[in-house]
């Protein structure tokens, strides 16, 4: 389950966290209750362009490069 706005990580961490296990192709399950969510953590989960990347339709994790 994703740890985005339950309370103990950073901005910065949160961000990392919701891309991580976007390009991991993994679920995206919130954790938090969204009405309590701050403007910060709404933007992170509603991000367009880090979502596409978990819902490709290649639906292939990432590699390193």
């Amino acid at each position: 389950m994703l740890e985005v706005g339950v309370g103990y990580l950073t901005y910065e961490e949160e961000k990392t966290h919701f891309a991580l296990w976007s390009i991991a192709k993994a679920p995206l399950i919130l954790g938090l209750d969204l009405e309590k969510a701050s403007n910060e953590t709404m933007a992170i989960i509603k991000n367009k362009e880090i979502i596409d990347v978990n819902q490709d339709k290649l639906g292939q994790q990432a590699t390193c490069v």
